[in-house]
């Protein structure tokens, strides 16, 4: 459910949606060998972060269905989703409705398995 408030005269949109339990904390791998797993700094960017570092609640996304395509939304920041821009690079777009999305956010994927909350291999993504 989405509320919508208004203040100074500007409409500012309130998701009232709570998340589900299950997070994925995504990982790739750079070089061939080394791993990574991705998380979002206070810019509101997308950046690789070396597995050495704890994986905290910044790192994790929240998988959303929409036909065929998943979505992932960022559990730090609500209401923007991983996608890509004109160049193709990887950054967070904001999305207003979930049920029309931004085609830049949606994922075609060849498996799903990943990372629980407790970080034990559940699942692993292959994106098209």
């Amino acid at each position: 459910m989405i509320l919508i408030k208004r203040f100074l005269g500007l409409a500012v949109i309130h998701d009232t949606t709570v998340f589900p339990l299950a997070t994925w904390s995504l990982t790739l791998t750079l070089n061939g060998t080394d791993q990574y797993h991705v998380s979002v700094d206070d810019n509101h960017r997308i950046v690789a972060n070396p597995f050495t570092e704890e994986i905290t609640d910044y790192d994790r996304f929240v998988s959303w269905s929409h036909g065929s395509y998943t979505m992932f939304e960022s559990k730090r920041f609500r209401n923007l989703f991983m996608g890509c821009n004109t160049e193709g690079r990887v950054k967070l777009l904001l999305l207003h409705d979930k049920s029309h999305p931004d085609t830049r956010a949606l994922f075609l994927m060849h498996r799903f398995v990943g990372l629980t909350a407790g970080d034990r291999p559940r699942s692993y993504s292959e994106f098209i």
